[in-house]
């Protein structure tokens, strides 16, 4: 299914004449955007529809834009931005790794990981073609508290595999103007001891909820302001949006519909016909 982190399923279970589809998590507006038009077009009928419904409620009316719009928009932040870009978002969210690299690319700036995420994308790489730590504009970069993290746990392997890849700190803050760089709260040791920030520019690509909830996240953005940096809010949602959950319930015409992934599940029946509303644990007989 087209959702922002790799490799989501959805399984259509028959037996005995019955038949259920669990959707999983899922988009329409993501990169693979025609994966999920061409299961729209050649769904089957299913009886039974477990459907994820994580944008059903206050966000049902929403309008997401796509992986495509957020590089373009990204795209213009980085060419009005005379320092460094900072992009905070999630090292799995492998969607928004490669909308942000292919704008860091099109800026002619060099786009700068740590090796966590160098890891997770070399990992990856016989499954799909995404950015690899090995390729021209791509460097990594060695935050102490995280390298202090994977050395405590063992992971020693991971720190030298991509040391050939490598950026130091110094010679980031030299090239500041000319990079767009990964960061995350665990960072900000390295940041106050190394980047000048000057013109920087920080883009929040991640659900805003998180801000509310994590405190590293938010000393992380009170340094920044302190020092003057411009932030701009740049994401979209990895899940469904009402449109494109309506066209599923309308190519399957199931028979009933278990919301499930949803804060609001008692919303879908403002939305959709015969929905079940069923509690973790609870059998449902088919």
């Amino acid at each position: 299914m087209d959702h922002s982190a790799f490799d989501a399923y959805a399984f259509l279970v028959s037996a005995g004449g019955r038949s259920l589809f669990y959707t999983g998590d899922f988009r329409g507006h993501g990169r693979k955007a025609e994966l999920f038009k061409h299961k729209v077009e050649n769904l089957p009928h299913a009886d039974v529809l477990l459907m994820e419904g994580t944008t059903i409620g206050p966000r049902s009316d929403e309008g997401f834009p796509s992986e495509e719009d957020l590089e373009k928009s990204l795209l213009e932040i980085i060419k009005e931005t005379p320092g460094v870009v900072l992009i905070t978002t999630s090292s799995q969210n492998i969607a928004r790794l490669v909308t942000i690299f292919k704008a860091t690319k099109r800026s002619k700036r060099k786009f700068i990981i740590d090796f966590y995420t160098a890891e997770i994308l070399m990992r990856l790489e016989k499954y799909a073609r995404l950015p690899q730590a090995s390729w021209p504009r791509i460097r990594v970069c060695y935050p102490q508290l995280l390298a202090r993290r994977f050395e405590k746990i063992d992971l020693d392997e991971i720190l030298k595999r991509h040391r050939k890849n490598g950026i130091r700190w110094a010679r980031i803050r030299e090239i500041e103007n000319k990079a767009v760089m990964l960061i995350r709260p665990s960072f900000l040791y390295d940041i106050k001891k190394f980047l000048d920030l000057s013109e920087a520019t920080w883009i929040y690509s991640m659900w805003p909820g998180y801000l509310e909830r994590s405190k590293p996240l938010r000393k992380l953005k009170t340094y920044l302001e302190e020092k003057d940096v411009r932030i701009e809010y740049l994401h979209t949602s990895g899940h469904a949006r009402l449109c494109d959950m309506t066209k599923l319930v309308s190519a399957m015409k199931p028979e009933v519909i278990i919301p499930i992934h949803s804060y609001h599940a008692e919303k879908f029946k403002d939305h959709f016909p015969n929905v079940r509303l069923v509690h973790d644990g609870e059998v449902v007989q088919l």
